[in-house]
């Protein structure tokens, strides 16, 4: 008897212990591309993201401080793998964000160009601009 209620004490300290890393694993934040579209922003084309994010919330006022909060932060925006510099996206607490037009020859400048399709991705950003978790899906943005 004592032999069964060991095993059984065994066996749900072990379900316990699987549904309680689920369970974390399932409030990590996360970020998903909603879409992506060319937009004209001092008379160049530039592209528009709009996001949504699970158990994340936007610091705007905390963005380059070297105190991360968990769960809390920005976003970064990717065009062709290149991280488009000082847009911190979600700087306003909004989910959605334009990238800037860079001044010719900067980083950037040569990305978004008309005739150009470009794959766009996002990615959290703790308030140091370090990554959380995962690249978004790329959605491909053709410039007119």
């Amino acid at each position: 008897m004592k032999k069964r209620l060991a095993i059984a004490a065994v066996a749900a300290l072990g379900t316990g212990v699987f549904a309680a890393g689920m369970s974390q694993a399932a409030s990590s934040p996360t970020i998903k591309l909603l879409s992506a579209k060319e937009v004209t922003v001092a008379g160049k084309p530039q592209v528009r993201v709009t996001v949504a994010v699970t158990n994340f919330k936007f610091l705007p006022k905390q963005i380059g401080s070297t105190k991360n909060v968990k769960g809390a932060g920005h976003f970064h925006i990717y065009i062709n793998g290149t991280n488009f510099g000082k847009n911190y996206a979600g700087a306003d607490a909004a989910k959605t964000a334009t990238t800037s037009p860079a001044p010719p020859g900067q980083k950037g400048d040569a990305l978004i160009k008309k005739g150009k399709t470009v794959s766009v991705r996002v990615i959290l950003a703790n308030n140091d601009h370090s990554q959380i978790g995962s690249f978004t899906k790329a959605i491909s943005v053709k410039i007119t």
